[in-house]
C-alpha cells in the first residue's frame, strides 16, 4: 500500500491545493500538544475515533495522526522551496509562514508520545483506558447493544468498551508505523473489547483481520458490513443508508482481498 507521506506524486496538485491546508492544521497540532517533563510532545484533552472513550490524554491514534501531518507538512513545505520558489513565496505570503515553524513542528513530530506498554507489548488507546476495568461482555445480552441506548456515556467512560476501531484503525491508515508483530499484539487486545456498536468499525476490522492471516473472522466482518443496510441490522435503514460503511465495503475488497 503506497504510504501518503510520500511527496513526490501528484505534488503540482499538492503544492497548488494541499499546502495550505497543511500549514494550517500542522499549526493547529503545534498549539494543541506540549512539551512535558519527559520532554516528549503530549496532546491532551481530545476525543479519538472511539466515542466511549471521551475527553482524554495521549490518545494514540490523535497522536500518531499528529505525528505523521506535522512530518508531512514540514517536508512539503520544505521541497516547495526547493522545486518551485514562485509557490513558496505565495504560500508564506497567504499564510504568513515563518521559517523557523518547519523546525517546531519537525520537532514536535520527532517528540510526539505515542503510548506503549512494556508488559502487554501494544499501545495504549490512551494514558487511562488500561487503567480501567473490562467491561462485563459475558454478562451482557444482546438486547442491551448498541450499548449507548442502555447506558449512560459516563458510565461507559469508566470501562475498556470499544465503540469503534480506534488504535486498530491507526494501524491500518499509518501501517507503516507498525510491524506486523505490533499489528497482531493491539489487534487481539482491542479487537475482543469492540462493541460492533458502530456501522464504521467492521470493514476496518475485517481488512487488519484479513492482513493477519485471520480469514474466518474477516470474513466475519466483511458480511456484517455487506448486510449492514440490505439485512437492516441496525433497524434504522428506513432512515437511510449507511454511506460510511458502504464505503467501507468498497475498502474491504480494495485494501483487504485484493
Amino acid at each position: 500500500m503506497k504510504k501518503y507521506t510520500d511527496v513526490t506524486e501528484d505534488t503540482e496538485f499538492l503544492y497548488d491545493y494541499g499546502a495550505e491546508i497543511l500549514v494550517e492544521t500542522a499549526r493547529l497540532w503545534a498549539d494543541l500538544g506540549f512539551y512535558g517533563k519527559d520532554r516528549m510532545f503530549h496532546i491532551h484533552g481530545v476525543t479519538g475515533p472511539d466515542e466511549y472513550n471521551a475527553i482524554v490524554n495521549d490518545n494514540a491514534f490523535t497522536n500518531l495522526m499528529a505525528k505523521d501531518n506535522l512530518e508531512y507538512a514540514a517536508r512539503v513545505v520544505k521541497q516547495l522551496e526547493k522545486e518551485d520558489p514562485k509557490k513558496f513565496a505565495t504560500l508564506t505570503h497567504k499564510t504568513k509562514l515563518e521559517k523557523d515553524e518547519l523546525t517546531e513542528w519537525s520537532t514536535a513530530a520527532k517528540q510526539m508520545f505515542i503510548p506503549f506498554d512494556e508488559k502487554l507489548g501494544i499501545n495504549p488507546q490512551d494514558d487511562t483506558f488500561l487503567k480501567k476495568e473490562v467491561w462485563d461482555f459475558e454478562n451482557t445480552p444482546k438486547e442491551k447493544y448498541p450499548l449507548l441506548l442502555h447506558h449512560h456515556p459516563l458510565v461507559l467512560y469508566r470501562y475498556q468498551v470499544i465503540k469503534q476501531a480506534d488504535v486498530v484503525l491507526a494501524t491500518f491508515l499509518l501501517g507503516n508505523h507498525f510491524d506486523q508483530s505490533l499489528k497482531r499484539k493491539n489487534f487481539n487486545y482491542y479487537d475482543p473489547l469492540t462493541t460492533g456498536d458502530s456501522s464504521l468499525s467492521v470493514s476496518i476490522q475485517g481488512i487488519i483481520a484479513n492482513e493477519l492471516g485471520y480469514q474466518e473472522l474477516a470474513s466475519k466482518y466483511y458480511t456484517y458490513a455487506l448486510m449492514m443496510d440490505q439485512a437492516d441490522l441496525g433497524g434504522n435503514v428506513e432512515q437511510g443508508l449507511h454511506l460510511a460503511s458502504t464505503g467501507g465495503i468498497w475498502m474491504t475488497v480494495a485494501y483487504g482481498i485484493a
